[in-house]
């Protein structure tokens, strides 16, 4: 049996990959940031909810930076959900 401390062993039972920790990092920071702008524009119209839009998005990426790149990190999915190939 390998050596382990705490959890570390139960957790290698339930992400195959460091690619499954990235991706699901990133699917969570996309959910942040998504659920951040839906709050800011939110009862606003036309360029008031544009503004709004933008700004936090400009603060989400500051005060979440790491989060941010994780997000960028993620594949480009197909309509069938598949990863697409890089260019």
């Amino acid at each position: 049996m390998p050596a382990c401390k705490g959890g570390l062993l139960v957790l290698y039972n339930h992400i195959s990959s460091i690619d499954d920790v990235n991706r699901a990092i990133g699917t969570h920071a996309a959910a942040q940031l998504n659920g951040a702008l839906e709050r800011a524009a939110e009862g606003k119209k036309r360029d008031a909810a544009l503004y709004a839009l933008a700004d936090e998005y400009r603060m989400f990426v500051r005060e979440n930076y790491e989060l941010y790149r994780a997000i960028i990190g993620l594949p480009l999915l197909d309509e069938d959900g598949a990863a697409q190939a890089s260019v």
